[in-house]
Parts: C-alpha cells; structure tokens; sequence
C-alpha cells in the first residue's frame, strides 16, 4: 500500500514538471515566433530532414507527395529579399 501511495506522488511530480517544461517550450516558441517566421521555416525543415532520415533507414519502400514531407516550403519573400541585397551588394 505504501508503495501505491509512493508511487502515485512520484507520478503526480513527474506529470506536473512535464507540463512545466511543455509551457516553457511553448513560451519560447511564442517568442521565437514573434521576432520572425525564420523560426518556424527552420523547423520545419529540421521536420523534413529527420522524416526523411527515418525513411531512408527503413527497408520498406514508401511513397509520400512532397506535402507530407514538407518539401514544398514557401520561401519566405523577405528571405529572397534579403539574399538579392547581399548579392547586389557583393557585385
């Protein structure tokens, strides 16, 4: 009985420093977020890339659009903006 108990606290106090974390990484998130959409971009091509390293590992044979893998990223128009300064620039 006293190892339910046990148990049952330890339980409680890894759920609730779980969800602490979790609201933490959303906080973060939000405020990456809020300084630009490079953040967002930037994970989902961090998505992609380990979708892919996992595909490429299995011996399975899969076939997947390019929506589900995220290959068809917009790019963002400040970005090309940016990259057409620099090269501007660099003439």
């Amino acid at each position: 009985m006293k190892f339910c108990v046990e148990q049952a606290l330890e339980d409680k106090k890894s759920t609730i420093i779980k969800a602490m974390g979790e609201a933490e990484s959303v906080r973060k998130f939000g405020e990456a977020n809020k300084l630009g959409a490079y953040f967002l971009e930037l994970r989902k091509i961090e998505t992609s890339r380990n979708i892919s390293s996992l595909l490429k590992d299995t011996h399975n044979k899969v076939v997947l659009n390019a929506d589900s893998l995220y290959l068809n990223l917009p790019i963002s128009q400040t970005i090309v903006d940016k990259t057409q300064k620099k090269a501007a620039a660099s003439i």
